[in-house]
């Protein structure tokens, strides 16, 4: 698979360019975007900075793998980060 962006050769199953680090869009991913979300997929409810980690760490575990995401541990920090933003954009 080429990819679209600087045109590096990459595995056809690679999710990341080599060469530029571009997420890559396989045919799966493509079906995923097009395919209806289920009714199980309602909305998260999160209470904490914990629930953003875990929802987070699952997310993408869902999308890239579990070989390739760590523990939830390791998501600390942009699940602070998001938690702020989120209660930043409830005041407005």
């Amino acid at each position: 698979m080429l990819c679209p962006l600087c045109h590096t050769p990459n595995r056809d199953n690679a999710k990341f360019c080599k060469g530029c680090g571009r997420v890559l869009v396989t045919e799966s991913a493509a079906d995923y975007d097009s395919a209806p979300i289920p009714a199980s997929s309602a909305p998260v409810e999160v209470q904490s900075v914990a629930d953003v980690q875990r929802v987070v760490h699952e997310e993408f575990t869902r999308w890239f793998g579990s070989e390739s995401v760590g523990p939830q541990e390791k998501y600390s920090e942009i699940a602070e980060e998001i938690w702020q933003l989120w209660q930043k954009s409830k005041l407005t």
